[in-house]
């Protein structure tokens, strides 16, 4: 039984923090031309890619980017070799060919392609997949359900060592992969939206709360995630944590009211 009276507490940069396995946060609440702000530390801030500052949009949680044909975000080099979750909330215009949402390229454009990346692969149908260098070799674990264009979908990867697991709105989708050992380093940089060689292979459409972490997140994790971000969701406030920076494990300005997250509904017992 919900106590009326039972206050609302927070930390949420903490929420965020490196320590519960945050590597780079994306809220891309900024709009403009300038910095894609990372919540979970103080480097690995996005840098704008051919924005010409139309790009602000709606997001699924308040303001997100809305990226046309050259736009992209550089993160810089972002490395994780062992356990990695990879999400983001997309809505895209087209789906024609290959796009990525999250990637860190190969040291070359060839085999195994991509250090890893969350991506859609059209080969007639745009299924997701996370796609890893897993001891040197390309490895994919792909979707089975299709995305459809104008249509927010929620797009996942969990890679726990062992296996590589694909996620569509909360749910495991397609069968998981299994590839035992480490994800292979490369020097080149992460990048939102967009591969730093082929040109070709561009996200068009809306982006939001994108997460790059170093841990795979449990199957609960991924679809409590979904589930609390929706606009139809009752388990926390969208404005409170859309606008959130890192700083030094405080809130930067704009600070927004104190708010647990997920806010989820205090529970306690009735005296």
């Amino acid at each position: 039984m919900g106590k009326s009276d039972a206050a609302d507490s927070s930390n949420g940069p903490a929420v965020f923090a490196t320590s519960n396995g945050f590597v780079g946060v994306y809220h891309l609440s900024e709009g403009g031309t300038g910095t894609r702000y990372n919540s979970a530390q103080s480097s690995h801030n996005g840098t704008t890619v051919s924005y010409d500052g139309d790009e602000k949009g709606t997001g699924l949680v308040g303001v997100g980017d809305y990226l046309t044909t050259n736009d992209g975000i550089n993160l810089g080099d972002i490395e994780i070799t062992t356990a990695i979750t990879l999400s983001a909330w997309v809505n895209p215009n087209s789906l024609i060919g290959r796009g990525r949402f999250i990637s860190k390229q190969w040291t070359t454009n060839a085999a195994p392609w991509q250090s890893y990346a969350l991506q859609w692969d059209n080969s007639g149908t745009p299924l997701v997949q996370l796609q890893l260098a897993v001891n040197g070799a390309q490895t994919d674990a792909t979707m089975t359900t299709a995305l459809t264009s104008g249509t927010w979908a929620y797009v996942a990867g969990t890679y726990d060592g062992t296996t590589m697991t694909a996620y569509l709105n909360g749910t495991s989708n397609g069968t998981p992969t299994t590839a035992a050992g480490s994800i292979s380093a490369t020097t080149r940089n992460a990048t939102i939206a967009y591969n730093e060689d082929a040109g070709d292979q561009r996200f068009n459409g809306s982006i939001d709360e994108v997460r790059i972490e170093n841990t795979a997140r449990s199957a609960d994790w991924i679809r409590l995630c979904y589930q609390n971000q929706q606009t139809s969701q009752n388990l926390v406030d969208p404005d409170d944590y859309s606008e959130w920076k890192y700083s030094k494990n405080m809130y930067s300005t704009p600070r927004p009211q104190a708010r647990t997250w997920p806010r989820r509904r205090p529970i306690s017992r009735s005296s």
